[in-house]
């Protein structure tokens, strides 16, 4: 009997053995095929994208590369102009024919909003009262100076910059030059005629020891090449 239960009991062992090695083997060729083609897939696609995502950023990069040459010519031809202004108002060059409240060198015309019409202290949203003084600019424009060269100049005072978010007074003059340009161009004024710089506190109309003076120097002017410098 014991001889039987030994018997018994090896072929049971033996069986488990089988089994256990039986459930280790490694899965058919078919499946690893398809487990391989799958990845296979995944990753050709996962390169796609960032291929893709890589063309985009490099284009992104373009762009801000070509605004930043284009903001540079734009600011250059500004100052440019600014100093044959100054030129001519030392020269002594005639006004010319001029609208009501504009002032002129017979090549350029302008007109200076106080900054306080437009904006709150620190702020380059407009105002309410903004409206009708930049309705009444745009009007001028559109029918005195229709296809001209438009340039949208603002200034600040020298307080230096505390607590409205914008990183100085440069950034300052930009964006609220922004603001006047794009309501002129709301109203009608072409956008292809207007440009747009900011000069900061760098050319102040009267001193900036006074409240007053401040005051003159926070303002936004807005010019329109008549002719040619020299014609």
């Amino acid at each position: 009997m014991r001889t039987k239960v030994r018997t018994a009991g090896g072929m049971l062992c033996a069986a488990m053995i089988v089994g256990l090695v039986g459930g280790c083997q490694d899965p058919p060729y078919d499946v690893l095929k398809q487990n391989y083609e799958n990845l296979d897939t995944q990753y050709r696609e996962l390169q796609g994208r960032l291929a893709a995502a890589e063309m985009q950023a490099q284009e992104a990069r373009d762009a801000r590369t070509g605004a930043e040459m284009t903001l540079a010519e734009r600011n250059a031809k500004i100052d440019d102009l600014l100093r044959q202004i100054e030129e001519l108002k030392e020269r002594g060059v005639g006004t010319g024919d001029t609208p009501e409240g504009w002032e002129g060198t017979g090549a350029v015309v302008w007109t200076t909003v106080p900054g306080d019409l437009l904006f709150a202290s620190g702020k380059a949203s407009l105002k309410p009262t903004a409206a009708a003084k930049l309705a009444t600019v745009a009007s001028v424009i559109q029918n005195r100076y229709a296809g001209r060269d438009i340039y949208v100049v603002g200034h600040t005072d020298n307080d230096p910059i505390k607590r409205s978010g914008w990183k100085d007074n440069w950034e300052l003059s930009c964006q609220r030059a922004l603001a006047v340009a794009r309501e002129l161009i709301k109203r009608g004024v072409p956008a292809d005629d207007v440009m747009a710089a900011g000069r900061g506190e760098t050319k102040p109309r009267a001193s900036n020891a006074t409240p007053a003076g401040k005051a003159k120097n926070r303002r936004v002017e807005i010019y329109a090449v008549v002719s040619k410098m020299g014609d």
